[in-house]
């Protein structure tokens, strides 16, 4: 196994992201069961964790509209498809 030391170093290089060390005191058994390999966790609790430290998301791709069609054009109803793409 891969010393949690240079795992720490590796984390802390990259933007958004945090290292946590999940020790006995971390332990809550709720989302962390042990503090073995695999840490007994809930994952999905665990990915809940995560996206709880993320905060709002905002999408900052531009969708623009490739080209539309009209289905149907009646008096009453106009059905109307378009197909996006992102930038």
């Amino acid at each position: 196994m891969i010393d949690y030391t240079i795992k720490r170093k590796l984390i802390n290089q990259v933007s958004n992201a945090e290292f946590l060390l999940i020790g006995e005191k971390e332990v809550d058994g709720h989302i962390f069961k042990s503090n073995r390999h695999g840490l007994d966790a809930d994952f999905l609790k665990m990915f809940e964790l995560g996206l709880s430290k993320l905060g709002k998301h905002v999408n900052e791709n531009e969708c623009k509209e490739k080209y539309s069609l009209v289905l149907s054009n009646t008096k009453k109803w106009i059905i109307h498809k378009a197909y996006r793409f992102s930038v």
